[in-house]
């Protein structure tokens, strides 16, 4: 374009004439921005219905959805009869059990679920929490029951319970204790008379696992021993199967899969079950029993 004054050609966007310094236009007009093609403009006007037209089917399915979660009924999961975890009793002398699997046959009466780690298709013959304390069940020495717990004071082994039942089939007991720092005890399972040829026990006696027989009071160690500690409560599992094979296990409640102890053994074929029963003694201070139960395997 030209100067409107001299006529010089100045550019097109210019506001004063660099010749002669002519305003060629107002100073307060604006530039103007460039405006969108026509063409263009539709498809944005397109390109944003489309997004909130999705928005909007997003949020509609979500309320649809919550509306029909809030009125479907609840589902409850139906456990089967058999719960209690078993694996094989031939436990290597590891601390961790795995391999965990279920129980075939559901036991007749509650079992603590730990009975389920070393024997299948165990059964319950006799229970006791120590709530009172039967004579019809128990023979007893200087114990008592007291806050649902079976308590014994002794002084030179004058304390003792005897089960009054005896068991002619593979048999196991599942005791929970405790003991007082510097106790001795026993807990047994024992066959015959003491201090007669046929008499046998598998005991525990104090921090260690024996054998006794025969005719004399000396015990026969078949295993080391191993930590317990006085006043704490732990389970002790003994059983004598078939062919004599005794196996022994111990652990705290809390830690069911953990064994402080764990032990298996072949005795002598006159060892087979006959005529078992419980037993525990104390000689001196004092225990306390939990519970009791007892029960046969396959």
């Amino acid at each position: 374009m030209h100067c409107t004054n001299c006529g010089n050609k100045v550019p097109n966007n210019a506001r004063v004439c660099g010749n002669c310094g002519h305003q060629l236009m107002p100073a307060e007009a604006a530039v103007q921005p460039p405006t969108q093609p026509a063409g263009l403009i539709g498809t944005s006007k397109r390109t944003t219905g489309w997004v909130w037209a999705v928005l909007t089917g997003v949020v509609a399915f979500v309320f649809i959805y919550l509306l029909f979660l809030s009125r479907a009924p609840t589902e409850i999961a139906v456990l089967p009869n058999a719960t209690t975890p078993s694996t094989s009793p031939q436990m290597a002398s590891t601390s961790t059990i795995e391999g965990i699997s279920q129980l075939e046959n559901e036991p007749q009466i509650d079992m603590p679920a730990s009975v389920g780690l070393f024997f299948e298709g165990a059964r319950v013959l006799f229970q006791d929490d120590f709530d009172s304390l039967s004579s019809e069940d128990f023979y007893t020495e200087k114990a008592r029951t007291s806050d649902g717990k079976l308590v014994m004071t002794a002084q030179d082994w004058d304390s003792h319970l005897y089960l009054d039942k005896f068991y002619d089939t593979p048999i196991a007991a599942l005791v929970l204790f405790q003991y007082d720092t510097g106790s001795d005890f026993v807990i047994s399972l024992i066959r015959g008379d003491w201090m007669q040829p046929a008499y046998r026990e598998i005991t525990l006696l104090g921090n260690c696992k024996c054998i006794a027989q025969g005719e004399d009071d000396q015990f026969s160690k078949i295993s080391g021993a191993f930590p317990l500690n006085a006043n704490t409560w732990y389970y002790a599992l003994f059983s004598i199967g078939e062919d004599g094979v005794f196996q022994f296990y111990i652990w705290e409640p809390d830690r069911p899969f953990t064994l402080l102890a764990s032990f298996s053994y072949t005795l002598a074929s006159d060892w087979e079950f006959s005529d078992w029963q419980f037993h525990s003694a104390l000689g001196n201070n004092l225990m306390s029993i939990d519970s009791l139960d007892v029960f046969t395997f396959p």
